[in-house]
């Protein structure tokens, strides 16, 4: 029960940084034609994943006492302790503007690894997820 626990507590983290995250995009996104193809993009792969988080956090939290069920995600801790690290990088880059150019080549280099290493720990949260409906 406590690993569950631990699970929707990273969750909730994760979705808490990935709504600070939207709101730092939302308010930098016209800030040059650059930013807007980096931060669009960025809010689109955003998107996609709050329902997997957010269906990971019910998962977690509707199975606390069902112990068999919640050993799907015995070994997501450690893809999620991932995905909080990237999303964490992301929006310590985009609270750290540097001019009006602020988001160039340097940027969207960094964002463009933490969102990759984002998109290979998906197949893992999907398997965890998707393991509940079995």
């Amino acid at each position: 029960m406590a690993e569950a626990l631990g699970v929707a507590s990273s969750i909730i983290s994760i979705v808490q940084i990935t709504k600070e995250i939207v709101a730092l995009a939302k308010k930098h996104i016209h800030a040059t034609e650059h930013a807007y193809s980096i931060l669009s993009t960025l809010l689109g792969r955003l998107t996609a994943y709050k329902g997997l988080f957010e269906g990971l956090q019910l998962q977690a939290e509707s199975h606390e006492s069902d112990t068999i069920r919640l050993s799907a995600l015995d070994y997501v801790g450690g893809p999620l302790e991932a995905c909080k690290e990237s999303l964490s990088f992301i929006k310590d880059a985009l609270q750290k503007p540097r001019g009006k150019l602020w988001i160039g080549k340097v940027l969207n280099k960094d964002i463009t690894k933490a969102s990759e290493k984002l998109d290979q720990l998906r197949p893992i949260l999907q398997t965890a997820l998707e393991a509940d409906h079995r």
